[in-house]
């Protein structure tokens, strides 16, 4: 493996991970090039199809009829886990609106303040990270919203 070809599998990464691409999501080539590639060496421009090649043995890629998918493996190795920072950004929308028990979750502030930058890992954790604070007893749903309980109040402040 050569420089040239390490550098461009990390702008290709790069490039999906800016993108917040998903599982199976098709890797652009023609917005790579010019996104990213008009910065690039001879040397690395000439690795792209090494480092895609590449990508592809190593399960990170998936190569469809001459296209370039994202598979799960990729998904993995781009983003971190979820962890916390979908309850953390639930907790800040009731915060930012300084919420008391009963009131309703910003749903349009959630989407707007936060999960616009979210991950597909984020994103997805999303539901089982409300059932998990419902469980809690930290919010409840009611009428297909979700409130903030006399608990998660405590929590909260």
């Amino acid at each position: 493996m050569s420089d040239a070809v390490e550098f461009v599998k990390s702008e290709i990464l790069g490039y999906l991970a800016d993108g917040k691409a998903g599982a199976g999501h098709v890797l652009n080539v023609r917005a790579l090039l010019h996104q990213r590639a008009i910065h690039w060496n001879p040397k690395q421009k000439d690795a792209l199809e090494a480092a895609a090649n590449e990508l592809v043995m190593s399960g990170i890629l998936e190569n469809r009829n001459d296209s370039y998918f994202l598979t799960q493996k990729g998904v993995d190795q781009l983003y971190p886990p979820a962890g916390n920072s979908v309850r953390d950004a639930v907790l800040s929308c009731f915060s930012e609106s300084r919420a008391r028990a009963g009131d309703v979750l910003n749903a349009r502030a959630l989407q707007h303040k936060h999960m616009l930058h979210w991950n597909p890992k984020q994103k997805a954790a999303l539901d089982p990270t409300l059932q998990q604070m419902e469980a809690e007893g930290l919010i409840e749903s009611k009428g297909g919203n979700v409130v903030l309980t006399q608990k998660g109040f405590d929590a909260l402040y």
